[in-house]
């Protein structure tokens, strides 16, 4: 086996390995934002016609904030990454709505919560590869 193979293989293992980190970081922020938004509504201060909303925006939330503090940190990030880190989510989103009942999986509320997370994690890598990028260097001015 060539050293390039094996230093591919752990390249793999160490995405995969924070791809699930993310994933779990990101499902705890979930629950701690529907956890703030149930509160709000019990307390009177959010009203709860728009529960449904709040779902969605904890699961945007939840899946966008921890892709801007973990991608690119190695140098090597990227799109790929994150998309593990979505995979991960939504199996874990299919295995509690599974254990919910047989008919939540085919709700119109599951493929929100599926779209609201993918996009997310692209907003999420697109703010975090815009910010990475190259620094844009400015001309100097020989007048003034």
């Amino acid at each position: 086996m060539s050293s390039t193979h094996s230093d591919a293989k752990l390249i793999l293992q160490a995405d995969l390995l924070s791809a699930a980190i993310r994933s779990v970081i990101a499902m705890l922020l979930t629950l701690l934002l529907m956890f703030l938004s149930s509160t709000l509504i019990s307390a009177g201060k959010l009203p709860e016609s728009r529960s449904g909303e709040y779902v969605m925006l904890c699961v945007f939330l939840a899946n966008c904030i921890p892709v801007l503090f973990t991608s690119n940190k190695q140098g090597r990030g990227g799109l790929l990454p994150m998309l593990f880190g979505f995979l991960f989510y939504v199996l874990i989103l299919l295995i509690l709505a599974m254990s919910a009942g047989s008919q939540s999986i085919l709700s119109a509320g599951f493929f929100r919560m599926v779209v609201c997370a993918i996009a997310g994690v692209l907003l999420g890598s697109a703010v975090k590869m815009r910010k990475s990028g190259a620094p844009v260097r400015k001309k100097k001015r020989r007048y003034n």
